[in-house]
């Protein structure tokens, strides 16, 4: 190296980086999947009995 200013450029990258963080992203979507289809399926089978008729409250919404 010849005497005068240097710029010195460090990086550090760890191996399972971008695994976490696809599996961070893998697990997240799945969790809002699985989260809305619950909820769904719930809202689904709630019905209100009125004199012997049954209405789906999902068709109300």
């Amino acid at each position: 190296m010849e005497p005068g200013e240097h710029t010195i450029e460090m990086i550090y990258m760890p191996r399972g980086l971008y695994l976490g963080i696809l599996v961070s992203i893998i697990s997240w979507a799945l969790f809002i999947a699985g989260t809305l289809y619950n909820t769904n399926k719930k809202t689904a089978k709630k019905s209100v009995k009125n004199n012997n008729d049954t209405i789906d409250l999902k068709e109300n919404i």
